[in-house]
């Protein structure tokens, strides 16, 4: 038996998009009952075409993840259940994080280094660096 890194078969693109939607569906739906529970996804929200802006969001993050064999996951940019602010569950208030970023994010609302969709201006600061990539 060898020993190192194990390899992958290439995955083709018709399987890819069909991985992607299922597990982004799973991942909404869940998502979706949890910002219910904290009444942060308006009803005008879920009949409109905001239901399927999000979807496709949840799905690129899925075939973000199996493309590159990193985890990624969705995040909230103002939070559902936020201290100082509570945010909605809509398209524009979402992001596609990797899980060590968004980890770190937690439950903050970071105002002083993502405004306006423009990072700050500083070269060195280690949270937004770590953001971009």
């Amino acid at each position: 038996m060898k020993l190192g890194r194990k390899r992958y078969a290439p995955i083709t693109e018709t399987k890819l998009k069909e991985m992607s939607v299922i597990n982004g569906k799973y991942v909404y739906k869940l998502a979706r009952e949890r910002a219910i529970s904290y009444k942060a996804f308006p009803k005008w929200a879920q009949k409109s075409k905001c239901a399927g802006e999000i979807l496709k969001v949840y799905v690129e993050a899925q075939r973000k993840s199996i493309v590159t064999r990193r985890k990624y996951q969705v995040d909230h940019i103002v939070p559902l259940w936020g201290i100082i602010v509570c945010g909605l569950h809509v398209p524009w208030n979402l992001q596609i994080l990797s899980k060590l970023v968004n980890e770190r994010k937690s439950n903050m609302f970071v105002t002083e280094h993502y405004v306006k969709n423009k990072w700050c201006t500083q070269r060195k600061c280690k949270i937004c660096l770590e953001m971009r990539s």
